[in-house]
């Protein structure tokens, strides 16, 4: 028996064994467990806000996507949305944080002093650098991670570990993301959880035998109790996150909303939105009724209702009308309606926007649209738009009279009624179109074009500028100048003839002026020496004049010669007529200009009386000798420097003593030039003459 009994005591405790082994197996199971579905849940919840924050964000990206607003201020309106969505996460108040890719904080409420700030290189305490690990991981995973870190809660700014989950929100270039703090409160739980599961061994294995069965049963009832809790709390979350993105959405859109019974019409919410454009606070919103809200005055509330009334009868209902506010102003709005239900209640939900500006718009454009009308109308330049055809290749083949002015009829005598809609070949005739090079040049680079030409279909002279507002099209605003052109013409031939006219009658002085010269030559050959040299010098001057005036009729131009040959000559003609037997070389290095006779009849009388004082005198005793005439232009000032390398000029020579008549003619000359005139002597004679031009 007692055998027996020390068998039944060894089978009882090898039982207890085997119940300690597998419940300890059992235990740190279910613990693990335990600790992954906290976790787990805590992830989702982050997921999920995350969710809801994106997509309370969507309205603004879509509005940035389709260029109604700029980055800047599609950053701004999501700084602004985020910063009011903060939620209870069971310990405190939470928010969400926006950053963009470069480490610039958008949006931290709790710490408004960091936003707009670069904290990429801003650690921890941990030596952790938090803003390049949220980064970092959304570079890596940008449909979402998980990251953990060291960061100050608030409002104590104590450090705590935190785990994030943040998402790559691609039209920003920004990371969105929300977190939670890992307390230690949780790690002690979780302790003391395994401490009482470890109490609950050693009692249960006390009692595992006569419990086991129970607690099997209970297990089993545990089970189904946690999987109908499991379902109950996927239900209620799912309608806490649907009812939380509807709340999110229902107060940071930018349009009023309203929630209105379909019943009595009367408002049952209003949005923050609407509170600010109709000025009332909710409360008093719940006051009113639909009707008499959205009308243009307190009498016209039965008129408002009409539309709230045929949504509920009849569906959706999107229409424009003026509201008024509590201050009295009225606006326009654009309304959106249509049924809903919501916490199980049927309700009208209205969606208000402010168009007042956009109608402003609207108006300002019909105003500009008249006003541009009325000038296209009454401009007294013809204009007329048109539109180019092309063949497959690009080719233009013809194009179409879109538009044309009342100006367009009178200058061209065609009536808009005949052209308009009809291609130019057909309207002025001819296989090929008017100007279509130029015209196809215009509509395809938009360079502007300018042109005057002769129209052969109508026989008259336009002057045609030609522009194009946008690819394939273009405008033509002309004017005739077919009378501009026949006086131009007359005048041309008019001033042809005086041009002869005053050629003739330059030849003729030049002519004048050779017979002058001639016949003193013929009266030096009959004077005595004594009286040739004087008069020889008087036939060279004279010369020297009907040089220029040979030029002159030479000339494109009447009033003004070419400088460089006109001195070139004139030195030839004076070396001819005074070197005599002597070889005297003349140099010209004159530049290539254009001088007014004005200033090239002193110059050459100048330049004769030295050129003849050289030969004259320079080269007494010698027989050759060498002439230098050099010019150079600078700033508007022609420096004329006439050389030989000759005798000189006596000792104490200066040009206010000198009396001969040639020398004081240069001295006045230059005067008349407005000249600056010097001589020297050194190793032959230098005069240097400053001529402005």
């Amino acid at each position: 028996m007692k055998l027996l009994s020390d068998k039944i005591v060894a089978v009882v405790l090898a039982c207890a064994v085997v119940i300690l082994v597998v419940f300890a197996v059992v235990q740190t199971n279910w613990t693990n467990k335990f600790i992954r579905l906290s976790e787990a849940q805590r992830e989702a919840s982050l997921r999920t806000r995350v969710s809801i924050a994106r997509s309370a964000l969507a309205p603004i990206l879509q509005r940035y996507a389709a260029g109604i607003i700029g980055k800047s201020e599609a950053c701004a309106q999501a700084s602004a949305l985020l910063s009011q969505m903060t939620y209870d996460d069971g310990e405190s108040r939470n928010y969400f944080f926006l950053n963009a890719m470069d480490g610039t904080v958008l949006v931290r409420p709790y710490r408004p002093l960091d936003v707009g700030k670069k904290l990429l290189d801003e650690p921890n305490s941990i030596g952790q650098y938090p803003m390049r690990l949220v980064l970092q991981s959304v570079r890596e995973h940008p449909e979402g991670s998980f990251v953990r870190y060291v960061f100050p809660r608030p409002p104590s700014q104590e450090e705590e570990e935190k785990l994030s989950y943040v998402i790559y929100v691609p039209e920003l270039d920004a990371a969105l993301g929300t977190g939670t703090y890992v307390e230690d409160a949780t790690v002690q739980q979780l302790a003391l959880l395994r401490r009482s599961y470890l109490l609950a061994f050693l009692l249960a294995s006390l009692l595992a035998v006569p419990f086991g069965l129970f607690l099997l049963v209970v297990r089993k009832r545990n089970a189904a109790l946690v999987e109908e809790m499991s379902k109950r709390r996927t239900a209620i979350e799912a309608m806490e996150q649907s009812r939380t993105r509807f709340q999110t959405i229902f107060e940071t859109v930018n349009d009023a909303i309203l929630i209105l019974d379909p019943g009595t019409l009367r408002i049952k919410e209003a949005n923050a939105s609407a509170q600010r454009m109709f000025g009332y606070s909710g409360e008093e919103m719940a006051r009113l009724a639909g009707g008499e809200l959205l009308a243009a005055s307190p009498d016209d509330g039965e008129e408002g209702a009409v539309p709230l009334e045929r949504t509920r009868e009849h569906g959706p209902q999107t229409y424009e009308s003026r509201c008024r506010g509590r201050d009295g102003g009225s606006f326009w709005v654009e309304i959106s309606t249509r049924m809903a239900r919501l916490d199980g209640e049927d309700a009208i939900l209205a969606a208000v926007r402010d168009v007042s500006e956009r109608r402003k718009a609207e108006e300002a454009l019909r105003e500009s649209e008249a006003k541009f009308r009325s000038l296209f109308e009454n401009m007294a330049e013809g204009v007329a738009l048109h539109e180019f055809l092309y063949d497959a290749d690009a080719r233009a083949l013809d194009y179409r009279i879109l538009e044309v002015n009342a100006a367009f009829e009178t200058q061209t005598g065609l009536v808009r009624e005949n052209v308009v809609g009809q291609l130019a070949s057909d309207c002025y005739g001819g296989e090929v179109p008017p100007f279509i090079d130029e015209y196809a040049y215009v509509a395809s680079t938009g360079n502007p074009l300018v042109f005057d030409a002769f129209f052969p279909p109508l026989d008259r002279h336009f002057h045609v500028s030609v522009i194009s507002p946008k690819k394939g099209f273009f405008a033509t605003v002309f004017t005739d100048v077919t009378q501009e052109k026949i006086s131009e013409q007359h005048l041309k031939e008019s001033l042809h003839e005086k041009e002869v006219l005053l050629k003739e009658v330059h030849h003729r002085v030049k002519n004048n002026l050779q017979i002058i010269s001639s016949l003193l030559k013929l009266q030096m050959l009959s004077s005595g020496p004594e009286a040739q040299p004087p008069l020889r010098e008087s036939a060279n001057r004279i010369a020297t004049m009907a040089l220029v005036h040979e030029h002159i009729y030479q000339s494109p131009s009447l009033s003004s010669i070419q400088l460089r040959s006109y001195v070139a000559k004139l030195a030839s003609h004076l070396l001819r007529s005074f070197a005599g037997d002597k070889r005297i070389e003349s140099v010209v290095d004159i530049p290539e200009m254009i001088i007014s006779v004005d200033k090239a009849v002193p110059l050459g009388l100048v330049l004769n009386e030295v050129i003849t004082n050289s030969v004259q005198h320079g080269f007494a005793g010698r027989n050759d000798g060498r002439i230098a005439i050099l010019g150079e232009l600078k700033n508007d000032v022609l420096d004329v420097r006439i050389s030989d390398d000759g005798v000189g000029l006596p000792e104490g020579f200066s040009l206010e003593g000198a009396t001969s008549l040639g020398l004081q003619l240069v001295v006045n000359l230059a005067r008349q030039l407005d000249a600056a005139l010097e001589v020297a002597s050194d190793q032959g004679t230098v005069f240097s003459l400053s001529v402005p031009l």
